[in-house]
C-alpha cells in the first residue's frame, strides 16, 4: 500500500516490469500477431533450464515461468482455458527445482513450458508454430 501511495502522490506508474516484454524479439511477436499476418497459431513451446542458483524463498515456476506466462499474456490474443502443472524438489525441504506447464486454450493452441534449475547446459527456447498466411 506503500508503494501505491507513494506512486499515486509522485504521479508515477507503478508496475511489475516484466523483462522480456521489453525486448525487441518479443515486441516483433506481438506486431506480427496484432497486425493478423498470421494464421492460426497452433502451439507455443517453451524451455527455460540451466545449473543455477536454487532459489529458496520461491520454486523454479515463480523463478523462470513467470517470463513465458507474461511473453504469452503480451503476444497472444485469448487466455488459457485450462492450466496443469506438475513439479519436483531433488533437495529434501527445498522448493520444486523442475516444473512441466501445460495451458490449454480455446482455437486448438496449446503451450508448454519446461522450467529447471538443475540442467548441466543453459538453454532458452521459445517455438511458436503457425502457417504462414
Amino acid at each position: 500500500m506503500r508503494l501505491i501511495e507513494e506512486a499515486d502522490r509522485r504521479q508515477l506508474v507503478l508496475m511489475v516490469d516484466h523483462t522480456f516484454i521489453y525486448t525487441g524479439a518479443v515486441r516483433k511477436m506481438q506486431e506480427v500477431i496484432a497486425n493478423n499476418e498470421l494464421s492460426n497459431i497452433y502451439y507455443y513451446d517453451s524451455v527455460r533450464v540451466n545449473l543455477g542458483l536454487c532459489q529458496h524463498d520461491v520454486n523454479v515456476i515463480w523463478d523462470l515461468a513467470v517470463h513465458d506466462l507474461s511473453i504469452m499474456d503480451y503476444v497472444l490474443t485469448s487466455k488459457p482455458v485450462a492450466v496443469s502443472a506438475i513439479g519436483m524438489s531433488h533437495i529434501s525441504g527445498k522448493p520444486e527445482n523442475i516444473s512441466y506447464l501445460t495451458l490449454l486454450f480455446d482455437a486448438n493452441l496449446i503451450a508448454h513450458i519446461h522450467v529447471n534449475w538443475l540442467a548441466p547446459v543453459k538453454v532458452r527456447r521459445t517455438l511458436n508454430g503457425y502457417i504462414a498466411k
